[in-house]
Order: C-alpha cells, then sequence, then structure tokens
C-alpha cells in the first residue's frame, strides 16, 4: 500500500524521537508546563512494537527497551502492586494516584513487548494486574461486576472498564481462571447500560456523550469479543457494533465532539431540555472533534476491518479527517478552531495510524 504524507510524517517523528531523554509535553488539562506521562510512553511502546513486526527492523525494540524503563520508572508501587497515573492532581485524584485507563494502556505495551524481551517484565505485568483487580467490586444496580477507575474516584467510568477488560483479556496468559470469569461479568455489565440507541454515557452521575469516549467503549468490548467464547461473542459483537453504528450516524458526520440529546432520547427529562437549549441558543460553543478523538474513531473501524465486518464508513475517510488537523512540521492539534499541540493527544493519534497502517499492510488481522 502507498503510504500518504502523513503516515510518514508518524513514522518519522517516531523515529526521531530520543529513548535517552524525556518525552515531555504539555497536557489540554494541565496547559502550564510540560511534564512526562506514562500514557505517552504507553503509545509510543504500542507504536513501537507494531513497526517492529511490520519491518522486522531491531532498531524499533532497541528504542523500545529504553522506554519501557522511562514508563516503569514512573510507576507507583505500592505493596504487592504496580499502577500508573498522571503527572498532576486531576479532580479527587492526586498524582500519585493510579488511573484505572493509565495502568491498562501501560499494561497493554508491557503485556506485547514482554514475549520479545524473554518475559522479563512479568513481574511488572503481574503487579499491575494485581492492581486493576484491586479497583473490582460488585455492582448492586446492574447485578455484574465493575471497576473503580481510582481508588479514590469510586466511580465506574465506562471507557475505562471497558477498555481494562479488553486489554486483560487480551493478555489472558497473565489471568487465572477466575479473574476472566468475573471480567465477563464485567462486560456483561457495560451491555446493559448500554442506550438503546447505542451509546454509553460517561457513567452513572455524568450524562456526556462524546466521539472519544464512546469509541474507546467499543474498542474495548471488540478487543473482549476476540477472546470470548462464540455464545459470548456473538453478544459483545453485537453490542459493540451497535455503538459504532450510533457514532457513524451521529457524530462523525457532524464532526460535533459531543452528542447532544433529542427529545426522544432515553434520558432524564432534565438533561434533554438542558442539550436542546444548548443547540438552539449556544451552537457556536459546539466543541469540535479533536484529533485524538478522530484517532481513536479509527482505531474501532480497523478492529472492524480485522474482524471482516462490513461498514459504511471507510478508512480512508477519517484518514482524510486526521490529515486535516495536520501541522506542516507532523504535529496535530487540538482541533480546526484550536492550533494547541497536546503531547497525550500527539501519542495517541501515533499509535491510531501505526495500528492503521499495519493493518492495512498485512495479509493477516495481526493488529488484534
Amino acid at each position: 500500500m502507498k503510504r500518504n504524507k502523513m503516515l510518514d510524517f508518524v513514522i518519522t517523528n517516531l523515529e526521531k524521537l530520543n529513548e535517552n531523554e524525556p518525552v515531555l509535553g504539555k497536557d489540554e488539562y494541565f496547559k502550564s508546563e510540560k511534564l512526562e506521562y506514562p500514557e505517552v510512553y504507553a503509545m509510543i511502546l504500542l507504536s513501537y512494537y507494531y513497526l517492529f513486526k511490520k519491518e522486522k527492523d531491531n532498531k524499533w525494540k532497541k528504542k523500545a527497551e529504553k522506554f519501557i524503563d522511562r514508563l516503569i520508572s514512573l510507576s507507583i508501587k505500592k505493596d504487592n502492586t504496580i499502577c500508573w497515573g498522571l503527572p498532576y492532581d486531576w479532580g479527587v485524584t492526586e498524582k500519585n494516584d493510579g488511573f484505572l485507563i493509565t495502568t491498562v494502556f501501560s499494561l497493554r505495551a508491557l503485556a506485547k513487548w514482554n514475549s520479545e524481551f524473554s518475559y522479563k517484565y512479568l513481574d511488572v505485568i503481574e503487579k499491575a494486574i494485581n492492581w486493576i483487580f484491586g479497583l473490582l467490586y460488585y455492582d448492586e444496580n446492574i447485578k455484574e461486576n465493575a471497576f473503580y477507575y481510582s481508588p479514590r474516584l469510586k466511580e465506574n467510568i465506562y471507557i475505562a472498564t471497558s477498555l481494562a477488560c479488553g486489554i486483560l483479556l487480551e493478555s489472558g496468559q497473565y489471568l487465572w481462571k477466575r479473574q476472566k470469569e468475573n471480567l465477563i461479568s464485567v462486560v456483561m455489565g457495560l451491555i446493559k447500560v448500554q442506550n438503546k440507541k447505542g451509546f454509553w454515557k460517561y457513567s452513572v452521575n455524568n450524562p456526556t456523550v462524546d466521539l472519544l469516549h464512546q469509541s474507546y467503549t467499543c474498542e474495548g468490548l471488540l478487543l473482549s469479543a476476540s477472546r470470548l467464547k462464540r455464545d459470548l461473542k456473538e453478544k459483545v459483537f453485537k453490542s459493540a457494533i451497535k455503538g459504532v453504528e450510533f457514532m457513524d450516524k451521529y457524530m462523525f458526520n457532524s464532526y460535533i465532539e459531543t452528542y447532544f440529546f433529542r427529545l426522544f432520547d432515553n434520558v432524564e427529562f432534565n438533561v434533554k431540555l438542558k442539550h436542546l437549549l444548548f443547540r438552539i441558543f449556544f451552537k457556536k460553543k459546539f466543541r469540535l472533534s479533536r484529533a485524538w478523538s478522530f484517532g481513536a474513531f479509527l482505531r474501532v473501524h480497523t478492529l472492524l476491518e480485522a474482524f471482516g465486518i462490513t461498514i459504511p464508513i471507510k478508512l480512508e475517510e477519517i484518514l482524510k479527517t486526521i490529515e486535516s488537523q495536520l501541522f506542516q512540521n507532523g504535529d496535530f492539534r487540538y482541533n480546526k478552531l484550536d492550533d494547541s499541540v497536546y503531547i497525550r493527544q500527539q501519542a495517541h493519534v501515533w499509535y491510531s495510524l501505526v495500528n492503521y497502517l499495519y493493518f492495512r499492510d498485512m495479509e493477516e488481522n495481526m493488529c488484534l
């Protein structure tokens, strides 16, 4: 497949990263200072992994080993657990708290590379899994298991819960049978809380629906489905595909980050009324979708094609949309109205594009 200019930019930028220096950057939630983010290293490592698998070039492996050391150096170690979080306080959490989503991203990067380095990261992986399952609880409302977002933020945030299930099941060789059974219960809980229209709220207490979180929730379910037996596989696939169809119909075509509820949507009336008024009087304040969100959307559709599922939206359409956010130097701006460059967004988009490139250049479905 002929690569376009954007994909060449991404690979060049990944190759130029100095593994002997920290990767620093600003974040949309912390703009005053350039900091080092575990999530960035996780996405870089996943990008290197697929480039290594595609090109069979040890330069990616050599760079990865140094960045793995950096990722582990940023971990939070407590008792027999390891986790990762943000380098700043966020909401009720503090920078020494771990987050479910940051930890599962880091776990995935380590699990992918572990066999290439003679399983020398096994202890870190097992301790990260211990920490994640320490967040497991039984949700009386849905009668299924769920995950808290962090020890301090005891809320089931569906994007993180879904990705945790998918990434843990993908790393099934490190799990006990009972842990796998608990994960299946969590997946069933996610299906139960899916709206009839196909979307998930951010959480029980937050009705927000946006392209980024919807994409990652679907990605987690698709990863889970790929590791489940036939009867469960079909049920989880059906839920994920319904979620993708919702995005295709209501979110990608409008390029608006947040979905605004209609009066016929099955959500609380006061939420629908608020969104109706917002659409009527404050349309200019709608936030356009981020490059990060389009990258997540691309990952979902790449997975669907890997599973051989026919979809109306073509990957090339999403690729062109991401390319519209590209600067001449290869950075991605926040969105079409905001030229800010944020390091976590960069790393996520890099990985999404490398994953896409790897899948499209290989005959096998190796992105799974």
